[in-house]
């Protein structure tokens, strides 16, 4: 069964887990009691959320909540690639750069070109000794700026999969959209499609 979600709490000397385990869209839910690293308890069995914990909370002296468990983010790590004249950040950009080539109705217009988001600023600050705290400007680079005929200039953020996508995108992609009038498309490869854009 595929592990789903897990909620932990801590103790001195035990971290208590209830994990939600998927079979075939039905969830299954137990609890595991862990202590040095070494699983030292397991009991599966329970319908619910609320039934496992309840059922630990009984057998064990447990104070507080139990917390969602977030899974670490791994850190993408890819090799610069050149080709045509070009360095690219990998070759997944290489590769939409290849597309993007290819494409009669695409006319790369810019690449890597830096845009200003939000001035810099320095503000009063409790927890420096130089009394005041540096913001520096915020900068956006898309990887590619095109022409597509039809739609006007698009800027195009490519990225190895969903999950290399960070958290900040969002934020950056509203910044810029709404300072240059220029739509930023995310791209992801797709092996049934070749390209995902969202």
């Amino acid at each position: 069964m595929k592990l789903n979600k897990t909620w932990v709490n801590k103790d001195n000397f035990f971290i208590y887990e209830i994990r939600e385990r998927r079979d075939k869209n039905v969830l299954h839910y137990e609890y595991a009691v862990i202590e040095d690293g070494t699983e030292i308890m397991l009991e599966s069995g329970f319908t619910s959320k609320e039934q496992a914990r309840t059922r630990i909370k009984k057998k064990f002296d447990i104070k507080g909540q139990f917390k969602i468990k977030k899974a670490v983010r791994k850190r993408v790590i890819s090799k610069k690639v050149e080709y045509d004249g070009h360095t690219f950040d990998s070759m997944t950009e290489r590769d939409f750069y290849m597309y993007l080539q290819n494409n009669k109705l695409a006319t790369i217009t810019e690449m890597q070109k830096s845009f200003h988001l939000l001035d810099g600023y320095e503000i009063p600050s409790i927890v420096n000794k130089k009394g005041s705290r540096s913001v520096r400007a915020k900068i956006y680079t898309p990887d590619f700026i095109c022409h597509l005929e039809g739609y006007g200039m698009v800027a195009f953020e490519v990225k190895g999969s969903v999950k290399s996508i960070p958290r900040d995108l969002s934020l950056r992609r509203h910044l810029f959209e709404s300072e240059y009038g220029i739509q930023l498309v995310i791209v992801t490869p797709d092996k049934k499609e070749g390209w995902k854009f969202s």
